[in-house]
């Protein structure tokens, strides 16, 4: 993708987001933070290829958002979608698409009923990686969930008798990770087992597990993975 830099011409014009209550200052930085934002624009982006089946977007529709920055607490409303190839959330501005590319400057984003946050986890290999992340539980245990899509290239029939493979996004199954209040970042959850994921919760595990059995529990469903962590931070 082409890099430019964009004057944020307001991540869509200041939006009014700011009362006639705000302090001086309180406006001014905010405004530097929208005048020095830089995006790209979505050049060289496979899913424009008119031949490519699948999407690389949570949804392929711009949806109502707001894009928390660090340092202010009103957000600034815009329509996205998450890109889960690139990993990157994008926008429209004059008719034309971009993404924005300023994540060390933004705490959070809200979209689709989730609050992303882009930082560092690690992953099952133990190797840091850093995208945007779906907190789902927020507290002394945290629970994220990393979206992600593969691209493939057209391939070739391998016999006459079978047929050409276009070029194609695949979703990937979510990946999630867990963190606690003394963990330097998240790390991806290797095993949804009742032995081995109770491992993390050290000298309570027979009592949580027995939570789990009788609430009939499933930790590799997401519903019953949420419920399980609010109910250890709630009790623990």
């Amino acid at each position: 993708m082409k890099r430019i830099p964009f004057i944020l011409i307001m991540l869509i014009m200041v939006f009014g987001a700011y009362g006639q209550g705000e302090s001086q200052s309180t406006i001014n930085k905010t405004n530097w933070l929208l005048r020095n934002k830089r995006v790209k624009m979505n050049h060289e982006n496979p899913s424009m290829e008119r031949n490519v089946e699948g999407s690389p977007y949570l949804s392929d529709d711009f949806l109502p958002g707001r894009v928390f920055f660090k340092g202010n607490k009103k957000p600034v409303k815009a329509d996205l979608r998450y890109n889960a190839y690139s990993g990157e959330f994008e926008f429209t501005q004059g008719g034309q698409q971009f993404v924005i590319s300023n994540k060390s400057e933004i705490d959070s984003i809200q979209y689709k009923g989730h609050n992303f946050v882009f930082g560092s986890y690690k992953n099952e290999a133990g190797i840091t990686r850093k995208n945007f992340m779906a907190r789902l539980v927020d507290g002394k245990c945290s629970i994220y969930k990393v979206y992600s899509r593969e691209f493939h290239q057209a391939e070739p029939p391998a016999t006459g008798y079978d047929e050409a493979e276009p070029p194609r996004f695949e979703e990937k199954s979510p990946v999630y990770c867990i963190q606690f209040t003394d963990d330097e970042m998240p790390h991806v959850i290797d095993s949804f087992r009742r032995g081995k994921f109770l491992n993390h919760f050290g000298s309570l595990e027979k009592e949580l597990k027995r939570y789990i059995k009788d609430q009939h529990l499933r930790l590799r469903r997401e519903d019953d993975l949420v419920t399980f962590i609010r109910y250890y931070n709630r009790h623990y």
